[in-house]
C-alpha cells in the first residue's frame, strides 16, 4: 500500500498544487477586472457628465441668442413696417430721421445674427439670410424712391409696404418667412 500511497502522493501533490494556483490566479485577475471595469465606469459617467453640462450650456446658450435674435428681428421690422407703411401721419419726426432708425435697427439685427450664427441650424440661417436679403431690399427701393418731402405713397413705397406687411394679398410677406 506504500506503492499506492506515493503514486497518489505524486499524483495528488502537482495537481492539487495546479489547482491552488489556478485558483489563486483566477481570483486575482478577477479582483484586477472588476477594479478595471470599475475605473472604466467611473470614467464613463465622469466623460457623461462633461458632455451633459457641455451640452447644456450650449443649448441655454443658444436659446439665449435666438431669443436675443427676436426680440432685436421684431423691433428692426417694427422700424421698417413704421417707416414704409403706406400712410404716413404727421407725427412731426423728419423722414431721413425715421430713415436712419429703421437702418440701426436692421443693420442691429443683422449684425447679431451674423455674429451669432454659429447657434442657428443651417436651414433656419438660410431662411434668416433671405429675409435680411428681403428687408435690406425693401429698404434700398424706399429710400431710393422717397423724398423727404413726399407724403404720397409711391410705388416703391408700396412694395416696400407689402413686403413687411402679410396681410396684403399677392406679395411674400418677410414675416411668413420668418423663422419659426
Amino acid at each position: 500500500m506504500e506503492i499506492w500511497q506515493q503514486i497518489l502522493l505524486m499524483v495528488f501533490t502537482p495537481t492539487a498544487t495546479v489547482a491552488v494556483l489556478a485558483y489563486i490566479l483566477r481570483k486575482f485577475f478577477d479582483r484586477a477586472l472588476d477594479r478595471d471595469i470599475e475605473r472604466y465606469k467611473n470614467d464613463l459617467q465622469l466623460q457623461r457628465f462633461e458632455y451633459q453640462t457641455k451640452y447644456s450650456l450650449i443649448h441655454q446658450r443658444r436659446a439665449e441668442v435666438i431669443g436675443e435674435f427676436y426680440k432685436l428681428l421684431i423691433r428692426g421690422i417694427r422700424e421698417v413696417a413704421d417707416l414704409v407703411r403706406v400712410l404716413r401721419f404727421a407725427d412731426g419726426e423728419p423722414l431721413p430721421v425715421k430713415k436712419q432708425r429703421a437702418a440701426d435697427r436692421f443693420n442691429e439685427m443683422s449684425t447679431y445674427f451674423f455674429e451669432h450664427r454659429l447657434y442657428f441650424d443651417e436651414s433656419l440661417s438660410e431662411r434668416i439670410e433671405k429675409l435680411i436679403r428681403l428687408v435690406r431690399e425693401s429698404l434700398i427701393e424706399f429710400d431710393t424712391a422717397a423724398t423727404p418731402e413726399a407724403h404720397q405713397p409711391s410705388r416703391a413705397d408700396r412694395n416696400a409696404f407689402h413686403a413687411i406687411h402679410p396681410h396684403e394679398v399677392g406679395y411674400p410677406s418677410c414675416r411668413q418667412r420668418a423663422p419659426t
